[in-house]
C-alpha cells in the first residue's frame, strides 16, 4: 500500500474526505430475488480540496454485488482519505487506478470517492460533468422497476405507469418459480401494453431453467426487449449459453463488475447487453467498459442500486455525456419517498435532465438533516 500521492501547485488538491450514513424511506418496500427493502441507504461522501472547492459522491452497496456492506464502505473511505491526502484533483486517471491498486475489493467504496473527485474536477474548470465527457444527449428515460409483489400490485403499477406515460418497465422476477413468474410478466404487459418490457432475474435461474422459461416466453408471444442476468454471477458459461439460446436479448450484470469481468464474459462468447452501473465499477472502470463493448459491438444498458439523487446524478451526467447507452434503469428517484440530496439533474416524468451547475451539482437539501441514522 502507498502513502498519499503527490499534488499539482497548480491544480486543486484533495485536503480532507469525510462520510456519514444516510437513510431516505422508500414509497413501498422493493423487492426482488435477492432481497427485500424498506428504507434505502446511502454513504455521502464530503470532499473538501483546495481553493475552497467542496464535491460529493454517494455509496449504496449490494452486498450480494461486490460483497461490500456499508460498514465496509465507511470503514475503506476512511483509508482511502488518507492515502489520497495532497491528491492532484486533475490527475482523476492516475489517482483512480492507484486507488484501483490498493483498494481492489473496495468497488462501491471508490465509486463514490470518484464521484466526489470528479464533481471537484468539474467546478475547477466550470463545466458540469456531462458537458466535459462529451454533451452528447441532453436528456435520458428511465424505465420504472415492478419489484416482486402481488399480481394486483404489479397491475396497479403497470396501470399507473401507462397512465403516467412511462415507455418502459423493468420486471424482477424469481427463477424459482418460472410459472409465477411468466404470469408477472403477462399481468404488466396486459395493464401497459404500449410499454417497453425488461425482465431482471437477478441470478435466480440456471442456464437450463431459463432457456425452458425463455422459451415459454416466447410460446406466449411476450414482448421482451431484455433478460439480464438469468443465472449466478460467476456462471459466465451458463449465462453465454442463455444469450446464445434464446430468442430475446440477454444481459449481463452482477457478471461485470470490473472490467477484467466483461472481458472474460466477452471472450467466453459473450452477451448483446451489459449493464454498467457505478456502484460496481465505479468512474472509472465504467468509461473502460463502454470502451470495450463498443469495440465489440455489444450494447450498453446504465443501471442503478436504491441510490440517492447524488449517484442518479453521476449516472445521469454519465450517460448524457457519453451518449454510449441504450438502455436506462436509473428510476430510483421515482422509488424514493425522500432524498439527501437536488442539483444534480431534474426529473420530469420518465425524463432525467443534468443540470448546468459546474461538477455534478449535487447538494445536500435541508431535509437531509431528518434523514440521518
Amino acid at each position: 500500500m502507498t502513502g498519499s500521492y503527490n499534488k499539482s501547485m497548480n491544480h486543486p488538491s484533495i485536503e480532507s474526505i469525510s462520510n456519514e450514513l444516510r437513510y431516505m424511506p422508500l414509497k413501498a418496500p422493493f423487492v426482488t430475488a435477492r432481497g427485500r427493502t424498506e428504507t434505502a441507504r446511502s454513504v455521502v461522501v464530503e470532499m473538501r480540496a483546495s481553493d475552497g472547492f467542496v464535491g460529493y459522491g454517494a455509496v449504496t452497496p449490494a452486498p450480494y454485488v461486490t460483497g461490500e456492506t456499508v460498514d465496509d464502505v465507511a470503514a475503506s473511505l476512511t483509508e482511502m482519505a488518507e492515502a489520497c491526502a495532497g491528491a492532484d484533483v486533475w490527475d482523476h486517471s492516475g489517482l483512480f487506478a492507484r486507488l484501483a491498486r490498493d483498494f481492489p475489493n473496495a468497488h462501491a467504496a471508490r465509486a463514490g470517492l470518484e464521484i466526489a473527485v470528479m464533481d471537484i474536477f468539474g467546478q475547477s474548470i466550470r463545466q458540469p460533468l456531462w458537458r466535459h465527457w462529451g454533451a452528447r444527449r441532453t436528456e435520458v428515460v428511465t424505465d420504472l422497476t415492478v419489484p416482486i409483489n402481488t399480481l394486483d400490485e404489479a397491475r396497479a403499477i403497470a396501470a399507473g405507469a401507462a397512465q403516467a406515460g412511462m415507455a418502459h418497465l423493468k420486471i424482477k422476477v424469481d427463477g424459482t418459480d418460472p410459472e409465477a413468474s411468466l404470469r408477472r410478466i403477462q399481468v404488466v404487459h396486459e395493464a401497459a401494453p404500449d410499454a417497453g418490457i425488461l425482465v431482471d432475474a437477478n441470478q435466480s435461474f440456471t442456464a437450463e431453467s431459463a432457456l425452458a422459461f425463455l422459451a415459454e416466453c416466447s410460446r406466449n408471444d411476450l414482448p421482451m426487449s431484455l433478460f439480464e442476468q438469468p443465472v449466478d454471477a460467476k456462471d459466465i458459461e451458463g449465462l453465454v449459453r442463455v444469450a446464445k439460446g434464446s430468442d430475446y436479448p440477454v444481459g449481463a450484470d452482477e457478471a461485470v463488475v470490473t472490467p477484467k469481468n466483461c472481458w472474460e464474459v466477452l471472450s467466453a462468447g459473450g452477451v448483446q447487453v451489459v449493464n454498467v452501473k457505478l456502484m460496481k465499477s465505479g468512474i472509472a472502470g465504467s468509461l473502460e467498459i463502454i470502451r470495450m463493448c463498443q469495440e465489440a459491438g455489444v450494447t450498453l444498458m446504465l443501471g442503478c442500486m436504491v441510490e440517492s439523487h447524488i449517484g442518479i446524478g453521476a449516472a445521469v451526467h454519465l450517460a448524457c455525456g457519453t451518449g454510449a447507452f441504450s438502455y436506462f434503469d436509473l428510476d430510483a428517484p421515482l422509488l424514493l419517498a425522500g432524498d439527501i440530496a437536488d442539483g444534480s439533474f431534474e426529473l420530469r416524468g420518465d425524463k432525467l435532465i443534468p443540470g448546468e451547475r459546474p461538477g455534478l451539482g449535487a447538494r445536500l437539501s435541508a431535509a437531509s438533516e431528518s434523514m440521518r441514522d
